[in-house]
């Protein structure tokens, strides 16, 4: 009740705030008490670990613009007793327009995918936010297992453009993260 609507608090008092950029200004959030029923809460509040969020939209409260972002968490545990969460979130609009500008040997490409085989960047946009798992030969428990896909590149035929590539694939992992993200590298042969 001490810190009810204070500066960097909620109406409840709990501390709760976030900084994001727009137009080249950093912008305070306070946030409000519905914020700790999303995902970005609620997820590091029951695995109790270190984690990537699958893709969302959201609009910082009092902004139209919505941004396309995930959030890389780590939940505040002391004693066994969980205290909050603190993030970083990461404009995936701004990422994907960087990747969709690597072409390694000018016609190759990248695509980063998430835990969950959702495609987050791809050259052909119009296959952002669907699984990879439609499109390649391997299945989920492939997608997530270090060590039978994360090897040598690979010869292979690809799935979207039809040409010899050499495939490889890196994982992306945040603290402890059990599944996670990965980057694939198409490089024509």
């Amino acid at each position: 009740h001490i810190f009810k609507n204070s500066p960097y608090y909620d109406e409840n008092g709990s501390m709760s705030f976030t900084y994001f950029k727009h137009k080249n200004s950093t912008i305070l959030e306070v946030n409000n008490p519905t914020d700790f029923n999303e995902d970005y809460y609620t997820i590091p509040k029951k695995e109790r670990r270190d984690l990537i969020i699958e893709p969302y939209y959201y609009a910082y409260h009092g902004y139209e613009h919505r941004f396309y972002e995930t959030s890389a968490i780590a939940p505040i545990i002391e004693k066994e007793i969980f205290l909050g969460v603190v993030g970083i979130d990461l404009d995936l609009d701004s990422l994907q327009s960087k990747l969709s500008k690597i072409r390694p040997y000018n016609s190759g490409f990248l695509t980063l995918v998430t835990s969950k085989g959702k495609i987050v960047s791809h050259y052909d946009t119009t296959l952002i936010n669907r699984s990879i798992l439609d499109f390649i030969k391997v299945n989920h428990r492939q997608l997530h297992s270090t060590q039978e896909l994360i090897q040598q590149p690979r010869e292979t035929t690809s799935e979207f453009t039809g040409r010899k590539v050499y495939r490889l694939y890196q994982p992306i992992n945040v603290g402890k993260n059990l599944n996670p993200w990965i980057l694939m590298v198409e490089i024509p042969i």
